[in-house]
């Protein structure tokens, strides 16, 4: 068991300390604000509608503004985390961090559909030099993350060279050296990627992003929206946790494109007027995953404090009970402790993955609807629900019940650390 663990351990270190990981769980987390305000902007549309002010004075102005944000932040979701990957996986190959985000940028639209077909009367006209929103959006989002790495660690490979750098006078400003220094890896970079696009629509008919998408991103969409896929996911999260990892951390890069495209395609379904389908979000995740925190962890702060005589475990739980209804759990799990701690570390996997499960089934059932907003990180439980969830008294309500489940899932190991307690004390 111990060289087990200490398998697993050393696995998860380097799942966490790995460079290229690292740099898109970063670039994930500077992008949220983008989604949420871009989820919100859709829900205001939608409200527009729904209370029937679309078509006064009030909803023309209005509805086209939150149209163009949702458009600006999650449509063209994609070029900003291509941006931002290229610009801290720069940062960490010591190259100049804007130079590498801006031919990480160009690169990615070098290999992109460009273009759309408009019906104009009985004939399909093609119009070229422009970004469709599925060329930006959440379907290219991996080709995106992959095609950025690719391109930096080329470009960082190029700048090392010394015989393509171009030299210039002293006198020259620092600036402009810089950028006649990378004048030759950069033309190289994009000539590249250009090249590698043009190759894939000559040789398949498509281009490398649909391509991409269709034979790699929506099977691995299809297996993150299910039951058995989210559950491993939740599995491997507290698992993690309780080997003393931070699961959130460890396991967010792997995660949130698939949360995140969930949502993007959530909206995309309502923004037509269709219903969300996909259950699996960030939404979702922080109100039937990590409710109270990781582990579900403030249905064990209820547990201890109604049923344990653990004066220590009392102390911690009081203590912790505040933050814990924010989400922040850290003082609970390395202050009882959680970590390495079989008694509350069987619970602490089992209630999410249980959780979980009521989540999806309520979805599935249709009593409670899928999300479709970004919820802020940091508000307290089942105001995140009801904000996440567009104030669905549904969601609400099995939020409740999956506390419910929770505390009664826990009480017995809580109990059984009473009697741990007793034995030592004896």
């Amino acid at each position: 068991m111990e060289k087990w663990m200490d398998k697993l351990l050393a696995f998860a270190g380097r799942l966490d300390g790995n460079k290229y990981l690292s740099v898109i769980k970063d670039a994930l987390l500077t992008f949220l604000p983008m989604m949420i305000i871009g989820s919100f902007a859709s829900l205001f549309n939608t409200l527009l509608g729904s209370a029937g002010l679309a078509d006064t004075a009030f909803g023309v102005f209005l509805s086209p503004m939150f149209s163009v944000i949702n458009f600006a932040c999650v449509s063209c979701m994609t070029l900003g985390l291509v941006f931002y990957t290229g610009y801290l996986l720069g940062g960490k190959n010591r190259i100049p961090k804007l130079q590498a985000a801006l031919t990480a940028f160009v690169s990615f639209i070098t290999i992109v559909p460009t273009f759309t077909t408009a019906a104009v009367g009985e004939e399909t006209v093609t119009i070229n030099n422009l970004l469709p929103g599925g060329s930006v959006g959440a379907s290219t989002m991996l080709i995106g993350f992959i095609g950025s790495i690719l391109c930096v660690e080329f470009l960082s490979w190029l700048m090392r060279r010394e015989r393509l750098k171009i030299r210039m006078p002293e006198s020259v400003p620092p600036m402009i050296a810089t950028s006649f220094n990378l004048l030759i890896p950069v033309a190289i970079t994009v000539a590249v990627w250009a090249c590698i696009g043009r190759a894939f629509v000559v040789g398949t008919g498509k281009y490398l992003p649909d391509l991409f998408y269709a034979l790699i991103q929506k099977p691995l969409e299809s297996v993150a929206q299910s039951l058995p896929g989210a559950l491993i996911l939740v599995f491997v999260m507290n698992l993690f946790w309780v080997l003393g990892i931070h699961g959130g951390m460890a396991t967010r890069a792997i995660r949130s494109p698939f949360l995140i495209a969930g949502l993007a395609a959530n909206i995309a379904a309502v923004e037509a007027g269709g219903q969300a389908t996909n259950f699996f979000t960030e939404s979702f995740w922080g109100s039937f995953v990590v409710m109270g925190g990781a582990g579900y962890c403030i249905a064990l702060l209820i547990a201890i404090l109604l049923f344990s005589k653990r004066e220590d475990y009392r102390a911690v739980a009081k203590l912790g009970l505040v933050p814990s209804i924010f989400g922040i759990n850290e003082p609970v799990i390395y202050g009882l402790p959680i970590v390495l701690n079989p008694i509350l570390g069987i619970p602490f996997i089992l209630v999410p993955l249980v959780t979980t499960l009521i989540g999806w089934f309520s979805t599935q059932i249709g009593f409670m609807p899928c999300a479709v907003i970004e919820c802020p990180v940091g508000l307290p439980v089942f105001v995140n629900t009801f904000v996440g969830f567009s104030g669905a008294w549904q969601a609400i309500v099995t939020a409740l019940v999956c506390l419910a489940a929770a505390v009664a899932l826990y009480t017995p190991f809580v109990l059984m650390a009473n009697k741990q307690a007793q034995k030592e004390a004896a």
